[in-house]
């Protein structure tokens, strides 16, 4: 009787475990990832939204890194029923240094693109339908970077919610070490004719 009642317990646990999972709505997450690196990469989803979202992760970039998010909603009510509402993307960089940059886009206002740039760190974000939005925050500098990116959406039906992050390494331009060899040889150059023009004088 009693491994009965254990086992019972056990099975209820498990089964209001994975409806509480489940059922999300509303959605309200902070995820903090760190600092992150050219290795890092993930994604967590998320069932049962009631429509109603907020989804943020931040963390740290180290220099030359990029790291970008891919959010894909899916409809999980009336296929027939097609997804309305309001949908906000937020993706914001800074540095120690520097005030914030951000780039958001709107759905109801202008589907398309947003992008920000300062002292080498960019922030982009894009929203071009109910169903998808990507936000990358890029640094090209040589400082470590806070960055985070926000979906924000109020929509009409049961969603679930797919957030996928990647980081990658950022090549220096092939043209840099040219132009560095440049610039090397202009010091040289003044260089040389301080000298000649001391020796005459």
């Amino acid at each position: 009787m009693k491994r009965m009642l254990t086992a019972a317990f056990l099975l209820l646990s498990s089964l209001c475990s994975v409806s509480a999972q489940a059922a999300v709505s509303p959605l309200t997450v902070g995820v903090g990832l760190g600092e992150v690196n050219s290795l890092s990469s993930g994604s967590t989803t998320y069932d049962g939204i009631d429509g109603r979202i907020w989804a943020e992760y931040y963390g740290s970039l180290p220099g030359m890194t990029k790291i970008t998010f891919t959010y894909d909603i899916i409809p999980s009510s009336d296929a027939s029923v097609p997804l309305a509402g309001y949908m906000g993307l937020s993706s914001i960089g800074s540095s120690i240094i520097d005030t914030s940059i951000n780039a958001t886009v709107f759905t109801d206002v202008n589907p398309t693109a947003a992008s920000a740039t300062d002292n080498l760190v960019t922030a982009y974000a894009s929203l071009p339908s109910f169903t998808n939005g990507t936000a990358s925050i890029t640094n090209l500098s040589a400082e470590l970077v806070s960055f985070k990116t926000t979906l924000i959406a109020f929509l009409n039906q049961y969603v679930g919610l797919k957030v996928t992050w990647n980081v990658s390494s950022v090549p220096l331009p092939a043209a840099l070490p040219l132009f560095g060899l440049g610039l090397a040889s202009l010091a040289g150059y003044r260089l040389r004719k301080k000298k000649t023009d001391g020796a005459v004088a």
